[in-house]
C-alpha cells in the first residue's frame, strides 16, 4: 500500500481500491480531485466495487483524497481514517 501520486498509473490505484478497498492521493485540489473521478469512472466496470470519494486529515502532508469502496468502508470510518495515517506515517511525504 502507498499514497498515490496524481502522475500513478490510474490501473494500478483502481487495483489498490479492489485489493484494500481504497487508496489515498496526494497533490494539488484540482490534479487529485481529477485522479480520483478516473479511478471511479474505471471503478464502474466492477460490480461488486461502490467507489466514494472523499478527503482526510493526513499528519505529514497535510491532507490526501480517498477513493473508497462503500461496500468495505463508511464515509469517516475509524478503521479507513488509521490505515491512512499508517501510510502517512510509514512514507512521510
Amino acid at each position: 500500500m502507498k499514497i498515490f501520486v496524481t502522475t500513478d498509473d490510474v490501473l494500478d490505484a483502481v487495483h489498490a481500491v479492489i485489493r484494500d478497498g481504497f487508496v489515498a492521493v496526494q497533490g494539488p485540489k484540482g490534479p487529485a480531485k481529477t485522479y480520483c473521478h478516473r479511478v471511479v469512472r474505471a471503478l464502474h466496470r466492477h460490480d461488486k466495487v461502490l467507489p466514494a470519494i472523499g478527503f482526510e486529515s493526513a499528519p505529514n502532508r497535510g491532507s490526501v483524497y480517498v477513493v473508497y469502496d462503500v461496500n468495505r468502508f463508511m464515509a469517516g470510518e475509524a478503521e479507513l481514517r488509521q490505515q491512512i495515517v499508517a501510510l502517512d506515517a510509514a512514507a512521510p511525504g
